[in-house]
């Protein structure tokens, strides 16, 4: 739908995983139709085949894309600079009060366990 952005990476990388072996398929099945001899092609065929039909399982089974409307795109982009512009403007230290009365923690990383 025009105006509306799919999301769901996941599901994309699938769409694009399926097209490229579409593509080698076609391709194959040209170089044979232009000459190429079929019997040495058999293997890639088969290979090419077997990568669409995985791509086209793999497809079936993503969560379907979610669509979201211009407006509530822009809604959310709108949110997310009034949030840097609070976080911008709070003191240290109403910073660290607030944070210790949510639930939200600095993550931190594996080698040290220390705060980012």
């Amino acid at each position: 739908m025009a105006g509306e952005v799919a999301v769901n990476p996941e599901r994309s990388g699938e769409v694009q995983r399926l097209s490229q072996a579409k593509t080698r398929l076609t391709r194959l099945q040209e170089a044979i139709e232009a000459g190429a001899d079929p019997g040495a092609l058999i293997e890639p065929l088969n290979r090419a085949k077997e990568e669409r039909d995985a791509a086209e399982e793999d497809l079936a089974r993503a969560p379907a894309e979610e669509s979201i409307g211009r407006a509530e795109l822009e809604a959310m982009v709108d949110a997310f600079g009034e949030l840097g512009r609070q976080v911008g403007t709070v003191s240290p230290e109403d910073f660290r009060s607030s944070t210790a009365r949510s639930a939200w923690r600095w993550p931190t990383t594996q080698k040290s366990g220390r705060s980012m």
